[in-house]
């Protein structure tokens, strides 16, 4: 059986005809072609890095309810404070600051990936502030400093003078650094002219983290299946007592992690 397609291409004598696969010998030739070819491509996803097939690691941050008051007891010397009627006390937010970080036996391959991948990775100054007040970078990156606003900061680093020294940084301009190999390590931001230009950098041994958005949420793309640890990395060092175990296969693993009010700090 014969199927001929014509169209504008019959009018310059061009004709296509289709066949059926089977009852000729060009078209056995064709059916061996085509599985030979899906061979292949099943041998080339097979031996793909794991990176590209991993999972994924989400979930959200939550506060647990603050410790009680305690009781009174005897007289007190000052009056007590008491809630705003007109409009609640603005507590400051704790999320900002916080990394969501993968800790695990299977990072020797994830690190391989991470550091043939490296990208330079933007850090905003907006006006007389950081766009966010920690910015996690995988160890030995590059980081583009870019001056959105319209002063002119005279940008150092207080404890890497090499890595930054009396830079003017003009408005619009983009300047690049290479923050330290060591991860954990914390590289402080400042200006001379600007008291209230304060940025921080924290260094990570590899691609799998996440910042927490002002909900809460957080998400990491591209884990290697595995069993993975999940802590949380806060301002200086790891929160204490958060830790969750979360097997990772080519699913996305959900988290819920519930951290105290208090905020303690680990050293890394």
């Amino acid at each position: 059986m014969d199927i001929v397609c014509s169209g504008r291409a019959a009018s310059v004598g061009l004709g296509i005809s289709v066949r059926t696969l089977l009852g000729r010998d060009r078209d056995r030739k064709m059916t061996k072609a085509t599985v030979v070819f899906a061979a292949a491509l099943g041998m080339a996803l097979l031996w793909a890095p794991s990176t590209a097939w991993g999972g994924s690691v989400g979930g959200t941050v939550s506060f647990t309810p603050g410790m009680r008051k305690p009781p009174q007891r005897g007289p007190q010397g000052f009056v007590e404070r008491f809630e705003n009627p007109l409009r609640p006390v603005k507590r400051d937010d704790p999320k900002p600051w916080m990394i969501v970080v993968l800790e695990g036996d299977n990072l020797a391959q994830g690190a391989t990936d991470a550091s043939s991948n490296r990208r330079p990775v933007r850090y905003e100054l907006r006006g007389e502030s950081f766009a966010i007040p920690l910015l996690p970078v995988v160890a030995g990156s590059r980081v583009e400093l870019r001056n959105s606003g319209f002063g002119t900061p005279n940008l150092y680093a207080p404890a890497h003078p090499e890595m930054l020294s009396d830079l003017q940084l003009k408005p619009r301009e983009v300047h690049a650094i290479s923050v330290p190999e060591t991860p954990f390590t914390r590289v402080l931001l400042r200006a001379r002219n600007v008291v209230h230009i304060d940025g921080q950098l924290v260094t990570m041994p590899h691609s799998y983290f996440s910042r927490v958005d002002d909900r809460g949420r957080f998400e990491i793309a591209g884990v290697p299946p595995g069993v993975w640890t999940v802590r949380v990395w806060y301002r200086t060092g790891w929160l204490a007592g958060v830790k969750q175990e979360v097997r990772v296969d080519r699913k996305r693993a959900v988290v819920s992690l519930s951290i105290s009010p208090r905020l303690e700090i680990e050293a890394p």
